[in-house]
């Protein structure tokens, strides 16, 4: 009779584990879009980067979307990102991006990431992704995961080459890498 009992506290906590390890990855992209839009408030552009982009900060995505709507949700708390109206926009296409101020790049697009960053490559737009490698391939923001965290990998000398700064509190919390 304990035998029966135990394999089924062993399935159902098994099961509970396997559920609980769904949630996580859900979780993970409403951490990272949390983070992509707390990123333009620890970034500099240059002026004319914003003005050209139509008087509004566009964070965009390129490929699929691994948000699921938490970009767009998190509009209501970030309305704004330096005194611009924040505007999140899909795109399948690199050309389409070149109005972005913060531009995720999906999995995807692992595939076209050389030609995706040769593209953009001096262009003021934050390149961001958590394509393994993306960092060292060119990249200027990579997330990657440590200890069940969601952690920021950065390139300064990326984000120089195209025109924007990194605050120091930004560079405080990243992992720094050098290409």
């Amino acid at each position: 009779m304990r035998i029966p009992i135990l394999i089924c506290l062993v399935l159902s906590l098994t099961l509970v584990q396997r559920t609980a390890c769904a949630i996580d990855a859900a979780q993970e992209y409403d951490i990272k879009a949390t983070y992509l839009m707390n990123l333009g408030s620890f970034v500099t552009w240059p002026k004319e980067a914003l003005v050209e982009a139509g008087n509004q900060f566009n964070v965009c995505t390129l490929g699929d979307d691994p948000f699921m709507g938490a970009l767009e949700f998190l509009l209501e708390k970030y309305a704004t990102i330096k005194e611009y109206p924040v505007v999140v926009k899909h795109f399948g296409n690199v050309q389409e991006t070149f109005n972005c101020h913060i531009l995720f790049i999906d999995k995807t697009e692992v595939f076209n990431l050389n030609s995706i960053l040769q593209q953009l490559k001096h262009k003021p737009i934050l390149l961001v992704s958590d394509i393994d490698r993306f960092v060292t391939s060119g990249g200027m923001v990579q997330f990657f995961q440590r200890n069940n965290k969601v952690r920021l990998m950065l390139d300064p000398e990326a984000l120089t080459e195209a025109g924007l700064q990194a605050n120091a509190n930004l560079l405080r919390v990243a992992k720094l890498v050098s290409n």
